[in-house]
């Protein structure tokens, strides 16, 4: 018999899936995707690296929670399964890979914000114990590379 604290992880797996293959179609060629699935705990995460140094690179990470990070240290969005809190977590990534994205840092912090398709903004801010850079602003720019035509 199944037990209980076992049963959600094929959910958790099957939205990590999703969320990869979304991510997967949106990026394409433009960026490298690496998914690892963890035996020793039910834990799998997959980095996505632009091949524009200028991109945002990301997270996705499967674990109690879903959790999707973005940039060098400010965006950590955690939310359940729940189908929205899912949905929600693409409109994110497709923000961050059409290069909708500024991260902030300062003295000990970094915030990055997001602009949704809608127009609405979100933003995350993670306090580190040493201070990466004394401040700086940038605009992140899209993964894919622009269309000619």
């Amino acid at each position: 018999m199944e037990r209980e604290e076992d049963a959600g992880c094929g959910e958790e797996q099957r939205q990590f899936d999703s969320l990869v293959s979304f991510t997967r179609s949106l990026v394409g060629h433009t960026a490298t995707l690496e998914v690892t699935h963890l035996e020793s705990r039910p834990v799998s995460y997959c980095d996505i690296t632009p091949r524009n140094p200028r991109a945002c690179r990301f997270s996705i990470i499967a674990e109690q929670m879903s959790t999707v990070t973005f940039g060098d240290g400010g965006g950590e969005w955690m939310m359940d399964y729940a189908e929205e809190r899912i949905e929600y977590a693409r409109r994110l990534i497709d923000a961050v890979v059409s290069g909708r994205v500024q991260e902030r840092t300062a003295f000990g912090r970094a915030r990055l914000y997001i602009t949704l398709d809608t127009g609405e903004r979100d933003s995350a801010t993670r306090v580190q114990r040493m201070p990466r850079t004394l401040g700086a602003s940038t605009r992140l720019e899209d993964l894919r590379p622009a269309t000619v035509l």
